[in-house]
């Protein structure tokens, strides 16, 4: 049989890619689901494979492989595993969640790197910050798909993608920043070969998959920073990122920082803190992944979502505060922040509050709640309320008392803010 080919000039689909020229062949038709579930069954569950840049040309991807991603290879199997099955299944997304800066997205931009080569269907990005933009990104995934939208209206177009997103072939889609259940109901497809990840702040997601990002490991804080700045000691770059809370972001900031100033590493330690300068963008090298270039400004996304004026975020504000009061980056025990509240609040609204506040990725939730060292700073700044540390200091003093039974005197506020409160709880 003879194969007729020609070259056409064309666009490659991947945003980040430039033109391309493209080999058409005609031939007979064949069927290219075998192939592809025999590509995504090999799809590797025991290691991590090594990033790749040729991803299916049908792929439509926004962000470079980072060359200075550290870590993360159990949360990366752990993706793999959620959604690496081999046959088209009931759809089932999991989902990455996290404090804002903690990765994220660079967590899942990796993953596509790594494991998009797996997905013959292409792998497929929307960001979902702000919802009203996702059909226009639906609509934006036709070209890879060779889907012709000549006449069609934009939701004529989003159809298209959405019945293509049902056939058996096996795709990935990446649902970034998608911190409503509804948005992700309204468009990942229910049925076929796709698979779905989502990256969320929110850990509200029953009956989901939940990889929980946490902080670096203090050997691969040490790695980030000294990528980013190589004439720090390990001494010096184990300081830093205990200074930092192991924040991803942080680091980042910090480590292009001290590469494009190279102040005095005792100095800048002295210096370093939520207002620094550092930390609010200067001297940053580029985001791989387009993230606010400032700590503060990262949390306050979700910090701004509490509105005083609503019952539940006005407690939840109160929770927050009290955190605030405790020592940065240890559980609190749940009986206790559920306490920083008045004493009049029903129990089922003292757990909605802490639950808002998890939902906005402020508060850590595992058998405690944890905030970061460096939100606990913003907090301070924001609200650090004297009164609200009264409350902190009784209810602290009443959990000692009856875990112990000591009957110590009540110790009380001495002009040392957080660090009484923090010897009260946790010394």
């Amino acid at each position: 049989m003879t194969i007729n080919e020609s070259s056409v000039s064309g666009i490659a689909v991947r945003d980040n890619y430039g033109p391309i020229h493209q080999t058409i062949h005609q031939h007979q038709p064949h069927d290219p689901l075998p192939a592809a579930f025999a590509a995504l069954a090999s799809l590797p569950l025991d290691h991590v494979p090594q990033p790749r840049a040729d991803l299916p040309h049908a792929s439509r991807l926004p962000f470079e492989s980072s060359p200075h991603f550290v870590g993360r290879e159990d949360e990366l199997k752990q993706l793999a595993a959620a959604i690496g099955t081999a046959q088209p299944t009931v759809i089932m997304p999991a989902v990455a969640t996290g404090l804002g800066g903690i990765g994220k997205t660079s967590l899942v931009t990796e993953f596509a790197y790594r494991y998009g080569v797996y997905f013959h269907g292409g792998v497929f990005w929307l960001n979902c910050a702000n919802p009203d933009q996702v059909a226009s990104q639906v609509a934006a995934c036709a070209l890879g798909l060779k889907i012709d939208t000549t006449g069609l209206s934009l939701d004529e177009q989003v159809q298209r993608v959405l019945n293509a997103w049902k056939s058996p072939m096996p795709r990935l889609l990446i649902f970034d920043n998608c911190e409503d259940r509804a948005v992700l109901k309204r468009w990942k497809p229910t049925v076929g070969g796709c698979r779905v990840l989502v990256t969320s702040r929110s850990n509200q997601w029953p009956m989901l998959t939940q990889i929980q990002l946490g902080l670096l490991s203090p050997a691969e804080s040490r790695s980030l920073l000294q990528a980013l700045y190589a004439d720090l000691t390990d001494a010096e770059a184990d300081l830093i990122a205990t200074d930092l809370g192991h924040l991803p972001l942080a680091l980042h900031l910090a480590g292009s920082y001290l590469h494009t100033y190279r102040p005095a590493i005792s100095v800048y330690r002295v210096a370093l803190g939520i207002a620094h300068e550092s930390l609010h963008g200067h001297g940053a090298f580029d985001s791989p992944t387009a993230h606010e270039q400032n700590v503060e400004a990262t949390f306050m996304l979700s910090f701004n979502k509490l509105d005083p004026a609503n019952a539940i975020d006005g407690l939840a504000l109160r929770i927050l505060d009290g955190a605030g009061w405790c020592a940065p980056g240890v559980p609190i025990p749940h009986d206790l922040v559920r306490t920083f509240v008045p004493n009049e609040t029903t129990q089922t609204a003292r757990i909605d509050a802490v639950r808002r506040l998890q939902q906005l990725g402020l508060l850590d939730d595992t058998e405690a709640v944890v905030l970061h060292r460096l939100l606990a700073q913003v907090v301070q700044a924001r609200l650090g309320s004297p009164e609200t540390l009264g409350v902190v200091e009784d209810s602290i003093y009443a959990a000692a008392y009856n875990a112990n039974g000591t009957g110590h005197a009540k110790p009380r506020h001495d002009g040392s803010g957080t660090f009484l409160v923090q010897r009260l709880c946790y010394a």
